[in-house]
C-alpha cells in the first residue's frame, strides 16, 4: 500500500513538472511573439513617418515655383515658394528639423510655427538622423530624409529629386 502512495506521489510530481515546463515554454513563446510584434510595429511606424514626410515635401515641391536653402548653424531650412497662394493665402512652406528632448523631429510650417511631421508616435520612437537638401545643378533639388527607430535601432532613408526654378 505504501508503494502505491509513493507511485501516486511520483506521478503527481512528474505531472506538475511537465505542466510547469509547458507553462514556462508557452510564456516564453508569448513574450517572444510580443517582442517581435512590437519590433515590427516600431519599424512600420518608422517607415510610415519618413514616407509621409517625403510625400509632403514632394507635394509642396510640385506646387512650387522655386526654393531657397537657409543654413542655420548645424540645421537647414528648405523653403518652397509657391507660384500661387493656396486656399489659406499662404505662399511659402518651410521644412526644417527641430530637437525635442532626445528626438529630432522633421517639421513643416506654413508661414507659422514649425509643426512636427515625425516623432509624434511613442510606438516607433522615431528620431530624424539626416535632413539634407542640396542644389545639384541650377533648379534641381536633391532631398534626403533619414530616420531611426530608437526602439529597434533600425534606420530608414528616402531620397528625391525635384526640378524647380531657383531664386536667390
Amino acid at each position: 500500500m505504501i508503494c502505491h502512495d509513493e507511485n501516486g506521489f511520483y506521478a503527481a510530481g512528474l505531472g506538475l513538472s511537465l505542466v510547469t515546463a509547458a507553462l514556462v515554454a508557452a510564456g516564453f513563446v508569448f513574450l517572444s511573439f510580443m517582442k517581435l510584434t512590437m519590433t515590427e510595429r516600431a519599424d512600420m511606424e518608422l517607415h510610415q513617418e519618413v514616407d509621409d514626410a517625403m510625400r509632403m515635401v514632394t507635394a509642396d515641391a510640385e506646387e512650387s515655383a522655386s526654393f531657397r536653402l537657409h543654413p542655420h548653424g548645424d540645421t537647414l531650412q528648405l523653403v518652397f515658394q509657391k507660384a500661387h497662394a493656396d486656399a489659406g493665402g499662404e505662399r511659402s512652406v518651410t521644412y526644417a528639423t527641430k530637437r525635442d528632448g532626445e528626438r529630432v523631429k522633421f517639421c513643416r510650417s506654413r508661414e507659422a510655427a514649425l509643426q512636427p511631421l515625425t516623432g509624434e508616435s511613442e510606438a516607433g520612437d522615431v528620431t530624424m538622423e539626416e535632413f539634407r537638401a542640396e542644389e545639384l545643378r541650377p533648379g534641381c533639388l536633391h532631398v534626403v530624409l533619414s530616420g531611426r527607430s530608437q526602439r529597434t535601432g533600425h534606420a530608414y532613408r528616402q531620397t528625391a529629386e525635384f526640378a524647380l526654378e531657383m531664386k536667390r
